[in-house]
């Protein structure tokens, strides 16, 4: 397929400035300029003309002529889509060439009456009125010799891709046309020629969804404003395409103007859902509600019959039908608020079966409208309860429970989460958390399982009043399975360094048992301590340990320090050294004890054979170097600013005092390499 040529604004000829500098009393350099940008619509020649307007803007001399090219410059860049390529060439010049200075605020001025004068604005309504009604003729025209080409059977006309191209582009433009033009103009035989069209398109086998879906709603457009179409002129006299929604109302409609009747059930169900996706888009939202077919309320009607077309057999395969009826399906629904408490018993359970499907394992697009209905549907619940009425509110959580062991389960629960609160949820479905913690050893859900209990999990720390009741529904149980050393433990260090995230004072349900039993539970508790590190939050534990020589930094004890840095778990020593070395500060100073203890982690862990723990002990390395660095550049800075100070007394003392505070860091940091060296990485060379 050929690629796509970039078109650029066509400027009109008859536009004010362009007549204006194409004068004869206009440079020759200039007059060329403007002839190249209203001759042609290729981007990249008029890129070349933006910069030959560029080059001249630098050369002219005179005021008038640098007036002319403004103007020129300020009809170039209102002529441009935002997205064009060259309006981004226009905008720099404009930065250039147009400023803000007092001493060429006569520039400014001149550049601000050339946007007001640039164009003829009422000169090109007029011509676009004039020109829109042979516009829209010749479409139509174009359109219904594409649809002859179509149906014929001989090879030799177009090719099938550039056939249903020039379908899909066509009508996709007589549609925006139609949404901006009065239809009531086109005469009666045209908009019958049109629809017959149409109706041939959307019965074609071959015609892409897209397609189809926009000749429905065009069909609906153009028979909202021609009542005759329809036999006997038709029961609803202001919205006459609601005539097609009734039980033989499409059948006598094409009838009537000569068409060939739909034989084919399935065939004459895909006419009916594209003139419902149409019907939904143009109907007002009181007709919908108000309006009835029978005894049906319109709105219930059209949204049963999109449901039933969207849940049969098969419909899972065509994305693009999918696409189209789940559009419409959400346009509707966004209505239910204005029904009745008893207008909705006909439609609430057949809403729920459409969101069990479509809900998730659907493309992105298909499930955002799903989410979309399903929150309509829940507001709507939520109003019937507030007024006295708990069935559909019973039945929606009844509903819930039965899909426990869906693989869609946590999709609803989400979205029921987010709009009715997730402590309604928890009174409902009191055992959700342990059902969730169960699911994550399911290999195939924990992926799934694991988001949703995080985001439920914040969502219900803001609602919560009680700390304690937050800890005891989400944080005990997976303080609980980490001291199970028979489940996935990594998912379950993930879970509670997440709760941490939300609320720091979830580690206290971890460190309160004053003894951790498994590795995983030394990991959950290092990998909290390491986010605190990385993000420079401030967390004192020293409260929870009772017998201590002193603290690191608030966190842990020495001792635990120094009996971790050899522990068996290769997982375990290489986070230990990871929280000493990372800081939320480059130019954090390492102390005495730290840069000790540094020299002897290296010295029991330099000899690992684990290649893995090898790389990630190099990293911790290399940062442990940049942080030196950054520290001794802090202050030699500091140095060099005392040193630079006028005054000698105020030097003196700055000195003395940068001398006594850099000095012991310096004299740390000169040992620490040497012992390193010496210690550590030539033994193991030798």
């Amino acid at each position: 397929m050929k690629p796509r040529k970039i078109v650029g604004p066509v400027f009109r000829r008859s536009c004010s400035c362009i007549s204006e500098c194409r004068s004869n009393n206009s440079n020759e350099h200039f007059r060329y300029i403007i002839e190249k940008c209203s001759e042609t619509t290729e981007c990249c020649l008029q890129q070349e003309s933006v910069k030959r307007l560029s080059e001249y803007l630098k050369s002219a001399l005179e005021n008038e002529e640098k007036s002319k090219a403004r103007k020129l410059l300020a009809h170039m860049y209102l002529s441009c889509t935002a997205k064009h390529p060259i309006k981004k060439s226009m905008k720099c010049m404009i930065q250039v060439h147009i400023k803000n200075e007092d001493v060429e605020r006569e520039d400014t001025d001149h550049f601000i009456n050339s946007l007001y004068t640039s164009f003829d604005i009422l000169a090109a309504r007029i011509a676009i009125l004039e020109n829109v009604h042979e516009l829209f003729s010749r479409s139509c025209t174009f359109l219904n010799e594409l649809v002859e080409n179509l149906w014929e059977r001989s090879k030799d006309i177009l090719s099938s891709q550039l056939l249903h191209t020039y379908l899909y582009n066509t009508t996709k433009f007589l549609l925006c046309l139609s949404q901006n033009y009065n239809t009531s103009n086109i005469s009666l035989n045209d908009k019958i020629s049109l629809i017959k069209s149409l109706y041939e398109l959307i019965l074609h086998i071959n015609v892409a969804y897209d397609v189809k879906c926009n000749s429905g709603h065009m069909m609906v457009m153009l028979c909202s404003t021609t009542p005759e179409m329809f036999p006997d002129g038709g029961w609803f006299k202001e919205h006459p395409y609601l005539e097609l929604l009734k039980e033989t109302g499409s059948s006598d409609f094409f009838r009537h103007l000569g068409m060939r009747a739909v034989g084919d059930a399935s065939m004459k169900e895909l006419l009916n859902v594209c003139l419902y996706i149409g019907i939904s888009i143009v109907a007002p939202s009181d007709v919908l509600y108000k309006g009835r077919i029978g005894h049906e309320i319109i709105l219930c009607f059209m949204l049963q019959k999109l449901i039933r077309s969207a849940t049969s057999s098969g419909i899972k395969t065509n994305i693009s039908r999918m696409m189209g009826i789940s559009k419409a399906i959400t346009t509707l629904s966004s209505h239910l608020s204005y029904l009745e408490v008893d207008e909705l018993s006909n439609i609430y359970r057949q809403c729920l079966d459409y969101i069990n499907v479509y809900i998730d394992d659907v493309p992105d697009v298909v499930k955002n409208n799903t989410q979309a209905m399903f929150k309509s549907l829940i507001k709507v619940t939520l109003k019937a309860k507030a007024q006295g009425c708990s069935d559909y509110f019973n039945t929606l959580f009844k509903w819930v429970n039965d899909l426990g062991e869906c693989s869609n389960f946590y999709a609803i629960i989400m979205v029921l989460c987010s709009e009715v609160g997730c402590s309604v949820v928890l009174q409902q479905h009191s055992n959700l958390p342990v059902q969730m913690v169960d699911d994550v050893i399911c290999s195939g859900k924990a992926a799934n399982v694991v988001t949703s209990y995080e985001r439920l999990m914040k969502i219900h720390w803001k609602e919560v009043q009680s700390y304690e009741q937050w800890l005891q529904a989400w944080v005990e149980e997976i303080v609980a399975r980490l001291a199970n050393s028979d489940e996935p433990q990594q998912i379950f260090q993930e879970l509670f360094i997440a709760a941490f995230k939300i609320d720091s004072k979830a580690i206290t349900s971890l460190i309160k048992k004053q003894h951790l039993s498994t590795d995983s539970e030394i990991l959950a508790l290092l990998g909290c301590i390491h986010y605190c590190r990385k993000n420079g939050i401030d967390v004192n534990l020293s409260g929870y340990c009772t017998k201590s020589n002193g603290f690191w930094r608030n966190y842990l004890d020495y001792q635990t320090l120094n009996i971790l840095k050899t522990h068996l778990n290769d997982e375990i020593r290489i986070c230990i050294l990871a929280i000493v070395v990372n800081s939320h500060s480059s130019t954090e100073v390492f102390s005495e004890w730290e840069l000790n203890f540094l020299i002897e982690y290296c010295y029991y862990n330099v000899s690992v054979p684990n290649g893995s723990f090898r790389q990630k002990l190099i990293s911790c390395t290399k940062k442990v170097m940049m942080r030196v660095k950054d520290v001794t550049n802090v202050f030699e800075n500091k140095i060099l600013s005392a040193k630079s100070l006028s005054s000698d007394d105020l030097r003196e003392k700055l000195l003395q005092k940068l001398s006594a505070d850099v000095t012991p860091v310096l004299t740390a940091y000169a040992n620490f390499w040497k012992f390193l060296f010496g210690k550590v990485l030539l033994p193991v060379r030798q």
